[in-house]
């Protein structure tokens, strides 16, 4: 297999692991938006739940973030930025 195809597998691989990250941070996003919602009552927001889904949310941006900077090297290796 020529190198320039594993390049190219890889960058598929990369840009669904991308999608992953996205879609599942979507979910936490609406999650964490819903837990703090600004007609409840401060007593009753779960603010536990939405920290552990902020720090959740956090931890997959770094591999968003990561993600991305590899996307764009495989890019630049195939000639493509």
């Amino acid at each position: 297999m020529s190198e320039r195809l594993k390049f190219r597998g890889r960058l598929e691989e990369l840009k669904l692991a991308a999608r992953d990250l996205r879609l599942r941070m979507d979910g936490l996003r609406e999650g964490i938006r819903d837990l703090l919602d600004p007609f409840e009552p401060h007593e009753r927001i779960k603010a536990d739940v939405a920290a552990a889904q902020a720090v959740e949310y956090a931890s997959l941006q770094v591999r968003l973030k990561e993600v991305l900077a590899e996307i764009e090297a495989v890019e630049r290796a195939l000639g493509r930025s």
